[in-house]
């Protein structure tokens, strides 16, 4: 995957770093970031792990900064309705 995002930031023009750290114990200054963000990964950790998680999310966060986090629902997925 982290293959796949580098080539994929290469291709449109993007200039980041990426790395894989654990999020409940991130090498980061506090306040090093103006967002934090997280797609499906919240689910992958013990329920009693994610107050840690979110903690540390925001200790890496600048004073102003964002937590945007998209889960997953668990039970299934949610029929709408068209219209």
């Amino acid at each position: 995957m982290v293959e796949r995002a580098k080539e994929r930031l290469k291709t449109d023009g993007v200039e980041a770093e990426i790395q894989v750290k654990d999020v409940r114990d991130m090498p980061f200054e506090s306040g090093s970031f103006d967002a934090v963000y997280s797609a499906c990964t919240l689910e992958l950790f013990d329920t009693s792990d994610i107050p840690e998680v979110l903690e540390e999310c925001k200790r890496v966060l600048k004073e102003k900064g964002r937590l945007v986090i998209a889960s997953l629902r668990r039970g299934g997925t949610r029929k709408f309705k068209n219209g």
